[in-house]
């Protein structure tokens, strides 16, 4: 029983371990971030994930064109956005993670 318990212990102390490098991956891109402009149509708008599902162009020197959930660096960006909006965005990824910033309708939904 108390290897148990310290098998316990030690997974819970991994988990903090991990979230902590989750979050902190997301919060600072520091040096190794790229920006790449990015374009697409929003297929869904995900407030409660605070993200984006998008038929995605391709980026060039970075992705083919594909449909991808992405997150939204701010949740206020989201209020506006609607399916089917054509948007443009600046795509930032680092090492910890990736994210859309600085979004702008280029074509309201029809």
């Amino acid at each position: 029983m108390n290897e148990f318990k310290r098998f316990l212990r030690k997974a819970g102390l991994l988990s903090a371990a991990a979230v902590a490098v989750f979050m902190g991956g997301c919060s600072d891109p520091g040096k190794d971030a790229k920006h790449y402009a990015m374009t697409g149509k929003i297929v869904e708008v995900d407030k409660p994930d605070q993200a984006l599902e998008v038929d995605m162009d391709a980026v060039p020197g970075y992705m083919e064109a594909m449909v991808m959930s992405v997150h939204v660096k701010d949740a206020a960006e989201l209020e506006s956005l609607r399916r089917g909006d054509a948007i443009r965005a600046d795509l930032v990824v680092h090492s910890g993670g990736s994210w859309i910033q600085h979004v702008q309708v280029v074509a309201k939904a029809k």
